[in-house]
This record gives structure tokens, C-alpha cells and sequence, in this order.
């Protein structure tokens, strides 16, 4: 802050406040960080020149890269869990009972791990 900027009252540091616990808030719930970004954009033109200009520019850029990571993130995911549902719905479907029951999966694991202890035998020598 340099001594040409303009101090702004205390009344724009407690809407700055105000919209860091909206944002903030919105990490775990949608809507208030939408109320946030919304007053971010209103009060923006009320400390043009201002220290506090910054804060709401860095606001309202976390808050949309938030949302396009968000999206993108949650894109991935979709590409992920869809295909393994629709997987396990057709094996229900079609009556397969052994695909994912706990007896199986035991099974699986029992037959890896046992296929890893040859290969530690093979790799210690003993057989």
C-alpha cells in the first residue's frame, strides 16, 4: 500500500471479511461461495484503488479456477466410477453372485498373495 492509495473505510474491510468467510465457507458447501463471488463482483468497484482491490480480484480468480479444477476433477472421477457401476449392475443382473462377493475377494487375495510368496521364496534362494 503506497501513501497515494485512497484508506478504505472499515466498513469495506468487514465486507472483504465477510466475503473470505463465504468463500472459505464454500469449501463445503456450494452456495455460499455463489453468494461470495456474487459480492465479490458488487463490491470490487467500491475500493477501486484500494488495497483491497487485490484481495477481491484474488477472490473472484481462486474462486473460478476453484470451479474449473472442481469440474475437472470431478469429471475424472465420472470417467472412473460410471463404467465400474454399470460393471457391477450387469453382474448383478446377469446372476454372477461370485463376482464381487467377500468369499471371492478372499479367494483373489489368497491366490496373490500366495503367488508372492513363491516369487519371495524364488528370490531368497529356497524354492
Amino acid at each position: 500500500m503506497s501513501a497515494s492509495e485512497p484508506v478504505p473505510s472499515s466498513r469495506e474491510f468487514t465486507f472483504v471479511g465477510i466475503a473470505y468467510g463465504l468463500h472459505v465457507t464454500g469449501l463445503f458447501l456450494f452456495w455460499p461461495a455463489l453468494i461470495g463471488i456474487v459480492l465479490d463482483y458488487i463490491k470490487r468497484g467500491d475500493v477501486e484503488g484500494t488495497v483491497l482491490e487485490s484481495h477481491y480480484r484474488w477472490l473472484i480468480r481462486t474462486f473460478w479456477w476453484s470451479l474449473l479444477w472442481g469440474i475437472v476433477v470431478l469429471g475424472a472421477m465420472l470417467t472412473v466410477i460410471i463404467p465400474e457401476a454399470a460393471q457391477v449392475a450387469g453382474l448383478a443382473r446377469s446372476g454372477h453372485s461370485d463376482a464381487a462377493t467377500p468369499a471371492s475377494s478372499r479367494r483373489r487375495l489368497a491366490g496373490w498373495l500366495a503367488g508372492l510368496s513363491r516369487i519371495q521364496r524364488r528370490s531368497d534362494g529356497t524354492t
